[in-house]
């Protein structure tokens, strides 16, 4: 898909996925601005690198650019409503969203009724991993990824920390959630899904951990309070050409 469609229909069970380079819309930044609400132009003013702050407008423009194919309305309209832990959602509507970008990469999944999250990490090999991992996965996740060979390490490291940030992305709680409350699969040579949640009652037979293999080096994973979805992805080349 080279550019946004006008009509965009989403049938049950179905995840849609957009993914593109944020840079390609760089010359619309004024466009994607105007579409903000006060508060989204009151944040972007407080990133101090012009770059992270185009990277905020350009995510934020693209994210109501796409939800206002869905919901026929022009994208400066779109009201957000945000739980008391910072995640966005749209009032009396089933579309369910999520963002992420890492480096210049943005990508948004969109989906009907279940809660979704979704993460992309660019895979820095300059990184102590054995470190993070100690402080951020579970006994579980650390013990794994140990027992990795080398040449598997670094993809385990990233597999483990996408799977947890779509996860808790997903519960739309945020770091609320201890990162040692549950675990996920992290073995590249294993079935991706979640092996055991402890901070809640969610049983892990509703939950679908899904990788997505769209950019050489990175990592990409959604999960979504469905066990019977369908991914379709989209590559967006013409982010700023058409649009209400």
């Amino acid at each position: 898909m080279n550019s946004l469609p006008e009509n965009i229909k989403l049938n049950k069970n179905i995840v849609h996925v957009y993914y593109t380079d944020l840079t390609k819309a760089y010359n619309c930044l004024q466009r994607f601005y105007k579409m903000l609400s006060d508060d989204e132009k009151d944040r972007a003013g407080k990133y101090h690198f012009e770059k992270d702050r185009n990277n905020y407008l350009v995510s934020r423009g693209l994210l109501r650019l796409i939800l206002s194919k869905y919901l026929s309305i022009k994208a400066q309209e779109i009201i957000f409503e945000y739980n008391k832990y910072g995640k966005p959602y749209l009032k009396n509507n089933n579309l369910s969203f999520n963002i992420a970008h890492s480096s210049s990469t943005f990508i948004m999944t969109v989906t009907k009724e279940y809660d979704i999250g979704i993460d992309i990490e660019f895979m820095r090999d300059d990184l102590e991993i054995i470190n993070m991992a100690n402080n951020f996965f579970s006994e579980y996740e650390i013990k794994e990824l140990l027992s990795l060979d080398q040449t598997n390490r670094l993809e385990g490291f990233y597999n483990c920390w996408t799977r947890k940030e779509a996860f808790i992305k997903a519960v739309g709680k945020g770091l609320s959630i201890p990162l040692d409350s549950f675990d996920v699969e992290l073995d590249p040579e294993k079935l991706v899904k979640i092996l055991d949640i402890r901070f809640n009652s969610y049983p892990i037979e509703e939950w679908q951990i899904i990788d997505l293999s769209l950019i050489p080096n990175f990592k990409c994973a959604v999960a979504v309070k469905n066990n019977n979805v369908v991914l379709e992805t989209y590559k967006l080349e013409k982010v700023c050409s058409g649009g209400k």
